[in-house]
């Protein structure tokens, strides 16, 4: 009974959700002419046409550093709009509106300093992003939605910590899965997404890695340039329980007894489809 409007920016498959709203410029028919958007840059978006003009122009800096942040966090291209978002929310990134922001920017050393994109990618970012890798997604939320300083800044401290910890985390289960590979080339599919990320971008080969739970697996999927991983996995949709994602990046759950033969036929897809220079 209640009107749901969804937002994303991933590829379809299937039959749309039959919601109120599915907003998406990776809708076959939208016809919107820039696809490059992030998913918070679709939300923005929705936010843009509910506000109207002269409401946005009011309230537009209360949403750039999110935006730009999460444009430059989530790899997109900096491009047409996204180039536009992501440079004006540079420019008032530490000085503008969000009291979170500024504790956070404080808390990773980058108080005073001009910050560029790579501040974002490498500093500020990670620490949003090790929370919701640790179930702890709230505190992003609480720290951008906070106003009193001295409360933003314990927020801020707080992720930094769950960073270190995810750091500690990361590096257990990456050497995990160099021993699984170094141990035996043909069973890969070791343990999740910045792990699958290093290993693509160590191997430069496409990499699915999955954590094995009881009955069950759960994993992330990176790619490669010249390697749509989204169509890959559409091929092999009957045998994983769920995924989703795009042409870069997706991730699923599949039964255990599963795995193999996922293995067998996606590895027969890449076969087919890459060449020797395309992995180098």
């Amino acid at each position: 009974g209640i009107d749901v409007i969804i937002t994303d920016h991933h590829e379809c498959q299937g039959q749309i959700p039959n919601a109120y709203a599915v907003i998406d410029p990776k809708r076959d028919d939208c016809k919107y002419p820039f696809k490059g958007l992030c998913g918070c840059g679709v939300a923005f978006k929705l936010i843009s046409a509910l506000s109207g003009e002269k409401k946005l122009k009011e309230t537009i800096n209360d949403y750039l550093e999110i935006v730009s942040l999460a444009t430059i966090c989530d790899i997109m291209p900096v491009l047409d709009e996204n180039r536009i978002i992501v440079k004006n929310g540079l420019e008032i990134l530490a000085s503008g509106n969000n009291v979170g922001m500024k504790a956070l920017i404080k808390v990773c050393g980058l108080e005073g300093k001009k910050i560029k994109s790579s501040h974002l990618g490498f500093a500020i970012g990670p620490r949003i992003n090790a929370c919701g890798r640790l179930g702890f997604s709230n505190l992003g939320v609480e720290l951008f939605t906070e106003k009193n300083p001295d409360k933003a800044e314990k927020l801020a401290e707080l992720m930094d910590l769950k960073n270190q910890e995810r750091q500690e985390i990361e590096a257990r289960i990456y050497k995990e899965a160099e021993n699984l590979i170094s141990s035996n080339q043909v069973h890969q599919d070791g343990i999740i997404g910045i792990v699958a990320s290093k290993l693509t971008e160590k191997y430069y080969k496409p990499c699915i890695l999955l954590c094995i739970e009881g009955e069950s697996a759960t994993g992330s999927a990176r790619s490669i340039k010249g390697f749509d991983l989204f169509s890959a996995l559409y091929e092999c949709r009957d045998l994983m329980e769920k995924f989703g994602g795009q042409e870069e990046g997706a991730g699923l759950t599949i039964s255990v007894d599963n795995i193999d033969e996922l293995r067998n036929k996606i590895n027969g897809i890449a076969d087919y489809q890459l060449e020797v220079e395309d992995l180098i």
